[in-house]
């Protein structure tokens, strides 16, 4: 993404992972999250997604 401002109208989908985690990171910390448990439950997710891609 070439222009590193992300305002509120952005569609998240147009917004690169290195963009997004800080944001996604310190929401979750706000609300007594640990960076741990954040990297912990996206590596689920994506194992998840990567399981349900395999057998589609």
């Amino acid at each position: 993404m070439g222009n590193s401002t992300i305002s509120h109208t952005t569609p998240f989908y147009t917004i690169s992972f290195a963009s997004a985690y800080p944001l996604y990171l310190a929401k979750a910390e706000k609300k007594g999250c640990t960076k741990a448990e954040v990297t912990r439950k996206l590596y689920e997710g994506l194992v998840a997604l990567y399981a349900i891609e395999r057998t589609a």
